[in-house]
């Protein structure tokens, strides 16, 4: 149960990026990302199924949270093939035609562990501790 628990706190922590609350960080929200999507779900030859979608005028963000060191998913190997295609049939509005769409893989003190485990299967997205500090701790840069 705890596992779920941490999830969801990984979850809310970054949903929370995109509103310009007093307290909290607001990256996202500076950076024109709204909340698009909470676990949608795409066939890319496969269940695509992101934890949460964000949208700005000219991008797409797509977040995997993870709480746990060792389980990276089947996610992180399916996102190379969605299109915004994938999005307009699951209805949602895209903002232009060029819009780029990004993974970054967001969580707390288990991304130090997690992040070999992704470099050693070769994923590159961005990794972003969730701690007393938001930073990048892995892979690529955001678009």
């Amino acid at each position: 149960m705890e596992s779920s628990f941490d999830h969801l706190d990984v979850i809310n922590s970054v949903l929370s990026l995109a509103y310009n609350l007093e307290s909290y960080p607001n990256h996202l929200y500076r950076a024109g990302y709204r909340i698009s999507r909470i676990e949608p779900r795409f066939n890319v030859n496969g269940t695509l199924n992101p934890d949460i979608l964000f949208m700005s005028d000219e991008r797409g963000l797509f977040c995997e949270c993870k709480s746990g060191e060792y389980y990276t998913g089947q996610n992180t190997e399916l996102y190379q093939r969605i299109t915004t295609r994938h999005l307009v049939e699951k209805g949602i509005d895209i903002p232009t035609e060029n819009l780029e769409l990004d993974v970054g893989i967001f969580g707390r003190g288990n991304m130090d562990a997690l992040a070999d485990r992704l470099q050693a299967e070769g994923i590159t997205y961005p990794q972003v501790m969730m701690d007393e500090f938001i930073r990048k701790v892995a892979g690529d840069d955001f678009k």
